[in-house]
């Protein structure tokens, strides 16, 4: 008997990490018009971006069917296991419900399933210790209970650099969009206490919205003892710069850079990024 750890797509965890992990990681689903893919299995993150610029049709995304999850669930419940799920925010997808209902099927009780309130990096950063505590011989309550202490630490600044993609899903008019980018306005976004995106500051310039970020992590002291993860969209540019920003004012427990996947990306589009990390207690 051993501990599962299970995850969804949107904590941009890649196929190739999965083995070395040791985890299961469901697939969201994408699409653009007609087509519709399993995130990261029928199409790469890097491909996803190139039809997110070329493509006529704005992409949705949708959870995964719960039979992808009462597969998994039941490999374990054969073997005796313990499984934990965590997953994406419930404030962004209804993923977890999925999951609850293959709960549901499958009647085991070493199912665990946590509401990370999260994603991305977020999501990818509960996921690595999750795992890491099981490699130290951790029981699945240890994990669970270190996991929900840690969410609510989780801090979240990004930067959304172009407002086409806000324009194109229906959160933001024409109007708007055109002026906002030219007079290069860059929302600043996190999520808030129920896991649900917020815009909690917007900035004229590029530059304002680096200082803008640095001093969100200046009042919010990072935990020495986590690792300090960065995300970006298509492109890590702006990303590189913020990085070298904060590596100038702190020495950092280590960091963790990846690219962000389409449930989020659709809406953040090229050239945004993210930075995240848990605060200190």
């Amino acid at each position: 008997m051993s501990v599962k750890i299970i995850t969804d797509s949107t904590s941009d965890i890649r196929y190739d990490e999965v083995e070395k992990l040791g985890i299961k990681v469901v697939p969201l689903n994408v699409s653009f018009g007609d087509e519709t893919y399993k995130d990261s299995v029928d199409i790469t993150v890097e491909d996803f971006y190139k039809k997110l610029k070329t493509s006529q049709y704005f992409p949705k995304t949708s959870q995964p069917a719960p039979e992808l999850f009462v597969k998994i669930f039941n490999e374990a419940k054969e073997k005796g296991d313990d499984v934990i799920y965590i997953a994406i925010s419930s404030g962004l997808s209804g993923t977890i419900g999925s999951a609850n209902l293959a709960k549901s099927i499958v009647d085991y009780d070493k199912i665990h399933i946590i509401d990370s309130l999260s994603s991305i990096q977020g999501l990818r950063l509960l996921v690595h210790h999750a795992c890491k505590m099981r490699d130290l011989g951790y029981s699945a309550h240890d994990i669970i209970s270190q996991i929900e202490d840690m969410k609510k630490r989780i801090k979240i600044f990004s930067m959304i650099d172009t407002l086409e993609y806000l324009y194109k899903g229906g959160r933001l008019s024409k109007a708007k969009c055109i002026f906002g980018n030219a007079v290069g306005l860059k929302p600043l976004i996190d999520l808030d206490e129920k896991g649900k995106i917020r815009m909690y500051g917007k900035v004229i310039g590029i530059n304002r919205a680096y200082k803008a970020i640095l001093d969100s992590f200046s009042k919010h002291p990072f935990d020495p003892e986590y690792p300090i993860y960065f995300g970006y969209t298509d492109t890590p540019i702006n990303l590189n710069v913020l990085i070298n920003k904060i590596e100038s004012k702190y020495d950092l427990p280590g960091k963790d850079i990846s690219q962000i996947g389409p449930t989020i990306g659709s809406h953040i589009g090229h050239g945004g990024f993210c930075v995240i990390y848990v605060e200190k207690k």
